[in-house]
């Protein structure tokens, strides 16, 4: 059960991909070299990171956006949108110390950054979509000295931040983050006071959330450093023994014994199937589809039934309201004993919420409902 009074206030720092969604609805999908008029079109933020914050947001919660987005003609689009949307951006394009000597750093414009521009052709009879962008692109990697400048920033967030989410982009902001969280975990920080976030932060249990999505070769080095992996049906390890081992149960397994607190798949309308790393309590084990073994919990989660029109970004949908969830819940001695499977439950319905409504904007005033149902 989500206590949706607890949860108001909660933080939660995401960092990954910001891009500038550009979704058109059309009849069907163009064929090479024709033209066709579209029925609906949304201009908003985007990245997996960026819509699983404003998720977040939506659900009352504060959240902190870790990216790279500009002070560029498509950088301040995709600002105006989050700040309309309640996120705060931490803009590591932006981040550059001051001059020396003034002890202290600053946010300034730096050289010509841009996000990605995704063309998002959706074909409404289908639900079928053509995706162009160029992702995160190359940027240059953070200097010491703009590391330096967003730890500086980070560690106040982190400070507050009970759940942190990844998506795999922008892998040296993510390991970045990883460190500040790492050395405000350390054994010889100063006590900690009282309250759910720094018992937390003292008993190592703060959950780390890899969006997973599609493999990247990048996320070799995040995976270990992550306690919850929520993938796609469409994500498969490299160089598994075999097809079973590399995605389905076998990816849960491999996933779990490489360190995972908890991970799952989700699979459109399909139930999400979800292992833990030892066996935990479940308020309700069959509404779950749960079975517990001595050492490892494993089940499925019902995604409720909608009369879906529109898919894109659902999964991000997931993830954040798989966040909020988190953060919303009480710490207790063990790490496993989160509610985390009364979290990816409510994660289900607020993703099968979204696909109601079109784009990734109009189904977020319908929050509100959800959340006085929880």
């Amino acid at each position: 059960m989500i206590e949706t009074t607890a949860a108001r206030g909660v933080t939660g720092l995401f960092v990954g991909l910001a891009t500038l969604d550009l979704i058109q609805r059309v009849p069907a999908l163009p064929a090479a070299n024709t033209k066709v008029t579209a029925q609906w079109q949304e201009l908003s933020a985007g990245g997996p990171a960026l819509n699983a914050a404003v998720t977040f947001a939506a659900l009352r919660g504060h959240a902190v956006l870790i990216t790279r987005v500009g002070s560029g003609t498509v950088g301040q689009l995709v600002t105006a949108d989050l700040r309309r949307c309640g996120v705060t951006v931490v803009d590591a394009a932006l981040l550059e110390p001051e001059a020396a000597g003034h002890g202290r750093t600053e946010q300034v414009p730096t050289s010509g950054f841009e996000p990605a521009v995704s063309a998002i052709t959706v074909d409404a009879s289908t639900a079928d979509r053509q995706i162009v962008s160029t992702d995160a692109g190359r940027p240059t990697p953070l200097s010491s000295r703009g590391r330096g400048a967003l730890q500086a920033q980070l560690t106040a967030h982190l400070s507050d931040a009970a759940v942190v989410l990844l998506d795999g982009h922008h892998p040296d902001l993510a390991h970045a983050v990883l460190d500040v969280l790492d050395a405000c975990q350390a054994p010889d920080q100063p006590e900690v006071g009282a309250g759910p976030v720094p018992q937390l932060i003292a008993a190592g249990q703060r959950p780390v959330i890899l969006d997973a999505g599609r493999w990247k070769p990048q996320l070799v080095d995040l995976l270990p450093r992550c306690t919850d992996i929520v993938c796609s049906a469409d994500f498969v390890l490299p160089q598994s023994g075999s097809q079973a081992e590399a995605s389905g149960d076998g990816l849960l397994e491999q996933l779990v014994e490489g360190g995972a607190t908890l991970a799952a798949v989700s699979d459109g309308p399909r139930p999400i199937r979800w292992r833990t790393a030892v066996d935990i309590p479940i308020a309700d084990a069959d509404a779950a589809g749960g079975a517990t073994r001595p050492d490892r919990a494993t089940g499925a989660i019902r995604v409720p039934s909608a009369e879906a029109i529109d898919t894109l970004g659902a999964g991000d949908a997931l993830h954040g309201g798989y966040a909020w969830g988190l953060a919303s819940a009480q710490p207790t001695e063990h790490p496993a004993a989160l509610d985390r499977i009364g979290a990816l439950t409510f994660a289900a319905r607020v993703a099968s919420l979204s696909t109601c409504h079109l784009g990734t904007r109009s189904w977020l005033a319908a929050v509100p409902a959800l959340l006085n149902r929880a």
